[in-house]
């Protein structure tokens, strides 16, 4: 592509420390069957050789541009600095440990031009580390509504992943996104409810157009501590917030409600390690307000996650409870 060409896809990329994995990505991207594409690469302030890798890139292919912020800002901030500079007409996030099939930009454009949709969902691939690999299909009607979407999202039928789609640009410059630095884990859900909460229309194709892999040094990679119980918090309590400002409707805020309650439930269950965070209780109690009894709630059912073990069948008869009640 010529530089003084507008390209019709920008694609966003954070990187952080993804020195063993952003060759992987960016080749699979260089490859592409679509060639009208920017490559905008957001190294944010990695430590290891991310830099100087992609840097190389540049000098081979002038599609790719690199943003290098001195301070690490988190995942969410590192977006943003790549979608305010996009030049595309449409938006595909990456993560720098993943990659794309072939042809994926192809699909995901013809698509959106077909459908006429603000967002195309794309099927996805999830290879893990032994390289077994499971393909995830994301069905969406189309033209499905804003509140279609966010209903599908709450009953587990699409991932609130912002990979693997593709966005129109106008979802980002016609309307005011919120952003924070800092956040590096749920950050994605921040911004799917906001871009689905603007888009008159979405559809999907059952094409695989992500290659998602399970790295175990990711941040991605399902962990736990002290600061990501934080972030998923913050990252809950904000969206649902969002949701009641927005006057969804009243029954929509309540599945999202019963939604995070439900997501913190399973975090207990996949996490063992949760237990072993002594001060949990303190951390919980510090993050939360009593007084609040939306908050108060979330507070009895973190301090439940504690004793899953002690007492699994008290789990089991709650995950039944909120699985009808969604």
């Amino acid at each position: 592509m010529n530089r003084n060409t507008k390209p019709e896809i920008s694609v966003i990329i954070p990187v952080y420390n993804a020195e063993k994995w952003i060759s992987r990505c960016l080749e699979s991207i260089i490859k592409q069957t679509f060639k009208n594409f920017e490559v905008i690469i957001v190294n944010d302030a990695s430590q290891d050789k991310s830099f100087e890798i992609v840097k190389q890139y540049i000098l081979k292919d002038d599609r790719i541009i690199i943003i290098n912020k001195e301070k690490n800002e988190g995942t969410m901030s590192a977006r943003e600095s790549g979608y305010i500079k996009a030049k595309g007409k449409y938006i595909i996030f990456s993560d720098a440990d993943d990659y794309f099939p072939q042809n994926a930009f192809q699909i995901l454009y013809d698509t959106i031009i077909t459908d006429k949709s603000d967002i195309v969902f794309g099927g996805y691939t999830i290879i893990n580390n032994n390289m077994s690999q499971k393909n995830i299909i994301r069905y969406i009607p189309t033209n499905s509504s804003s509140e279609e979407i966010q209903n599908l999202f709450l009953e587990q039928k699409i991932p609130y992943t912002l990979w693997g789609n593709i966005y129109s640009t106008n979802l980002f410059k016609n309307h005011p996104i919120v952003s924070y630095s800092g956040i590096t884990n749920a950050e994605d859900r921040m911004l799917f409810i906001q871009l689905i909460s603007y888009a008159k229309k979405s559809s999907s194709t059952h094409h695989s157009c992500y290659c998602y892999y399970l790295n175990k040094e990711s941040n991605s990679y399902p962990k736990i501590s002290n600061r990501i119980l934080k972030n998923i918090i913050f990252s809950n309590d904000w969206c649902y917030q969002y949701l009641t400002e927005k006057n969804v409707n009243p029954k929509y805020i309540t599945k999202y409600h019963l939604y995070r309650i439900r997501y913190l439930m399973e975090i207990g269950y996949k996490f063992s390690d949760i237990l072993s965070i002594t001060s949990l209780e303190k951390t919980i109690y510090s993050l939360t307000s009593v007084y609040n009894n939306t908050n108060f709630i979330f507070s009895i059912h973190y301090l439940l996650l504690q004793k899953i073990k002690i007492y699994p069948k008290w789990y089991s008869h709650l995950k039944k409870l909120y699985y009808k009640l969604l």
